[in-house]
């Protein structure tokens, strides 16, 4: 993970001056952050729970096709069915996941640029105003959260 870490970094620092212009720093941040962090859970929990279905669901084909060859057919040729029904809905989670990840960059984008400007905020005595900004962008990213 710190070599992609590391990767990821080295990629963002090579963009050309027109990449930071469109993006913010505290999104470039968030996603360094989060984005490799949710890609070292993925490999680290869920490799092994694929592992343990796969070795299930071939075991659990082999004794059904022991007992009963007729029904193991039957389920064998229902999985695809169930992948059309299936796949819709896994592609609706991942656009739901990514735009929760893309309001939670745009808080930590709001909280970087207030932080990294705190004198400038005080001396307008803004900081009520920008505490609402940030709280609606964490409600934001809390209310697609929910939706997963």
């Amino acid at each position: 993970v710190a070599t992609i870490r590391k990767g990821v970094f080295d990629n963002i620092v090579s963009q050309d001056i027109a990449f930071f212009d469109e993006n913010k720093t505290g999104e470039l941040i968030s996603r360094l952050s989060h984005d490799v962090s949710m890609l070292q859970q993925t490999v680290s929990e869920h490799a092994s729970m694929a592992i343990k279905s796969i070795l299930t669901a071939v075991g659990g084909t082999g004794l059904l096709f022991v007992l009963s060859w007729k029904m193991a057919f039957l389920v064998v040729g229902s999985v695809p069915l169930m992948s059309l029904v299936a796949a819709p809905f896994g592609n609706m989670m991942q656009s739901l996941a990514k735009q929760m990840r893309d309001a939670e960059a745009h808080a930590t984008e709001k909280a970087e640029e207030v932080l990294s400007n705190v004198r400038t905020v005080r001396t307008f005595c803004a900081e009520e105003m920008e505490k609402k900004n940030y709280a609606c962008r964490i409600d934001e990213a809390f209310y697609k959260g929910k939706k997963l």
